[in-house]
Parts: structure tokens; sequence; C-alpha cells
């Protein structure tokens, strides 16, 4: 079943996704685009529009020290919430996990043979597809072209 998310949750991990990988974001227009109630389909959704690969991941059968950073998980919690509560895991070393809860900016971590007590078995794994790259980034990683002047004739 595909569990409301409250919106501000949703805006909150796009917006860091995007910080986390120097895209542009603008809450007011993933608003626009994609307007509450908010989902798992819903973030998908707008995560693909800012160029976002994404895939759900079973943690039941694949081991957390496999999968790619950052994710997306969500909070164990009683079949009564009114809405999933969200949380970014950016990091992990061997044996723990650093994660942030959603609207909150205080790291947490937690060992990673704790993960599935605390989350929920499924994760969203994100990453960003290549972006055009700009002239520039390859100034340093080009073959120095002598200096002379046949670049004033």
């Amino acid at each position: 079943m595909d569990r409301s998310w409250l919106s501000l949750d949703m805006l909150w991990a796009l917006g860091s996704l995007c910080q986390l990988n120097k895209i542009p974001f603008d809450p007011a227009l993933v608003t626009q685009q994609h307007p509450p109630p908010c989902s798992e389909s819903t973030f998908i959704q707008a995560a693909a529009t800012l160029g976002f690969k994404i895939g759900r991941c079973d943690t039941t059968r694949r081991k957390l020290t496999e999968l790619t950073m950052p994710f997306v998980a969500l909070l164990r919690e009683p079949a009564t919430a009114a809405s999933a509560s969200l949380a970014l895991v950016i990091k992990r070393d061997g044996a723990r996990l650093l994660y942030y809860r959603a609207q909150n900016n205080i790291a947490e971590t937690i060992a990673i043979s704790e993960f599935d007590q605390r989350f929920e078995p499924m994760v969203l794994l994100l990453a960003h597809e290549a972006q055009a790259r700009s002239p520039d980034d390859d100034l340093w990683s080009r073959d120095p072209k002598p200096f002379g002047f046949r670049g004033f004739l």
C-alpha cells in the first residue's frame, strides 16, 4: 500500500538530494507540478523530473553494505500513523549508518544490525543522471596545447 507522506517531508527529501548533488531546487515549482496528497509514487515522479534514477530495494534480500548512498527509508511506525516518516540515509562506515530524519538537520547514527528494527525493509535508491558538462569542466583534463602565436592568427 502506498502510504501518504507529508508534503513538507517530500520537499525536504527532494531538496536535500538536490543539495547533495548540486542541483537547483525550487520547492514551489515541485509543489505546483506534484501537488498534495503526496506518496511514494509522487516522490518517485518528482525525483525523476529532477533527473534522478530511482529504484526500490528490499533490504531483507540485499545487504545494507551493498547499497549505494544516499537512499530514502521509511521509519517503522504504528499502522494507525496518519503518514509515513522519512529519513535520508547518506553515509555508512563498517558498522553504522548516518541518517537525517525529515525536516531535521541533526544527524543520527544507527548500527547496521538495528536497521530492520527501526526502518521499513523497502527503501528507495537514488542516483542522479549524468548532467551535460560545460566546456570548462574539461579545461584541466585536456592535453595542453603549446603556447604560441598560432592562437592570435
